[in-house]
């Protein structure tokens, strides 16, 4: 069978992700799908996460909101988070503009709005995130927590 394209690559791994659900679900477990910016793409105006969570049981499929990613795809983290509420089980915290990640507070990322979502969800998970620094891990660490302790966390 050939690998399917466009929206049709989504349907077709909606029916997988059914499935693994199920069989973590038996197990157990919690399957959980961690979104990057290609889901957002638009095919025939149908953006590729949104059909993938329209045929997935929230039941069995769980979100891992990366609103780094929500962002650079194009959307708000505080909508995404709030239209899939029933799903978003834990998120990722990071911040950045394209191609450039940097420490909490010194992105385009909504942090405020995305926090009050997330908490409104009451996360089992909010991860902070940080792909890459030109600084070292202690100060990107201290600069990031100092604006966590800023926002409220």
């Amino acid at each position: 069978m050939a690998q399917a394209e466009g929206i049709a690559a989504y349907e077709q791994a909606a029916e997988t992700f059914n499935a693994v659900g199920e069989k973590c679900r038996q197990a157990g477990l919690a399957f959980c799908y961690h979104n990057h910016a290609w889901e957002f793409e638009a095919f025939d105006g149908v953006k590729g996460i949104h059909r993938l969570a329209e045929l997935t049981d929230p039941d069995l499929v769980k979100l891992c909101v990366d609103v780094y990613w929500v962002t650079i795809g194009g959307e708000e983290p505080e909508e995404f988070i709030a239209r899939y509420a029933d799903r978003a089980v834990y998120y990722h915290f990071k911040d950045g503009a394209p191609g450039e990640f940097v420490e909490l507070g010194q992105g385009q990322v909504d942090l405020v709005a995305a926090r009050r979502a997330a908490l409104a969800c009451d996360p089992e998970w909010i991860v902070v995130e940080q792909d890459s620094t030109a600084k070292t891990p202690r100060d990107s660490i201290a600069e990031s927590l100092a604006y966590l302790c800023q926002i409220g966390f």
